[in-house]
């Protein structure tokens, strides 16, 4: 399988009381949108994973608001084009991952 795209995005800091697992030695986590596109030549399908993370240095707790995704679909069209579908589909994620976490768990929000 080929990368054909990778993609990460910070949607906003979070308070390390509004998780359950986390660190209590560490106090604000990252939360992170990332997806990531293969393409599989041989049966030409496009794959698309996409995760909510939060990260502080190594500690990266469970967070409960947003479940990972992946999408199989026929690889049609260019690569250029493929990529495009990837950023699109980034992009809606990034959105989704903002609607998902309620604010009062943000402590920052990062600009869209």
């Amino acid at each position: 399988m080929t990368t054909l795209f990778e993609c990460e995005s910070e949607i906003g800091k979070c308070e390390t009381g509004a998780l359950e697992d986390a660190s209590p030695a560490e106090s604000t986590y990252s939360v992170l949108a990332q997806t990531t596109a293969f393409l599989n030549g041989s049966k030409r399908l496009l794959i698309i994973e996409q995760r909510c993370y939060l990260r502080n240095g190594s500690d990266i707790p469970t967070q409960p608001w947003v479940k990972p995704e992946m999408l199989v679909e026929a690889a049609n069209g260019s690569t250029d084009d493929l990529i495009r579908l990837a950023r699109e589909k980034h992009e809606t994620f990034v959105a989704k991952v903002r609607r998902a976490i309620p604010e009062e768990h943000l402590s920052q929000i990062a600009n869209p």
